[in-house]
């Protein structure tokens, strides 16, 4: 059954903004800060507020978990010529593979890195049927996440 998408007219700075409150403490608890940078100039489109949001929760969930202590992550919303670019820094992890281990749908993740592979696996399909990209790229701090998502996903 393909994935069901609830479209609507919604802000993607808000979407994330909600998302990174709400991430806050974890952060803290382990050390790291997670800093944010929004483009305030990204106009409001059609996307699956809550699909868009648990993509970017299980990007968050990774990079957390991969941070070291002390270490800074930071989320950044941009606008692109024809939809915006969700970026997040400061993960140590750089193959495209990760978005492709996950377990099989029957077993259950034998350890919390099995269980992350499959969160990102997750925000791949959730990405995708936005019909938008996700990847990775190395960066000077780790790792890079980004999805892009277009701004006509109708």
């Amino acid at each position: 059954m393909p994935l069901q998408l609830q479209l609507r007219e919604n802000c993607l700075k808000d979407c994330l903004d909600e998302l990174s409150k709400s991430w806050g403490v974890a952060f803290q608890q382990k050390g790291v800060k997670l800093e944010t940078e929004f483009e305030p100039s990204i106009p409001a489109f059609r996307f699956d507020y809550q699909k868009v949001q648990q993509a970017a929760a299980n990007l968050l969930n990774s990079a957390l978990y991969q941070a070291l202590p002390s270490g800074t992550v930071t989320l950044r919303c941009l606008s692109r010529p024809n939809g915006a670019e969700v970026s997040l820094t400061g993960a140590t992890e750089h193959d495209q593979k990760v978005f492709d281990n996950c377990p099989t749908p029957r077993s259950r993740p034998r350890n919390y890195q099995e269980s992350l592979a499959g969160g990102l696996t997750i925000a791949k399909s959730l990405i995708l049927a936005h019909r938008g990209r996700i990847w990775v790229e190395p960066s000077s701090s780790g790792s890079k996440f980004v999805f892009s998502l277009p701004m006509d996903a109708s």
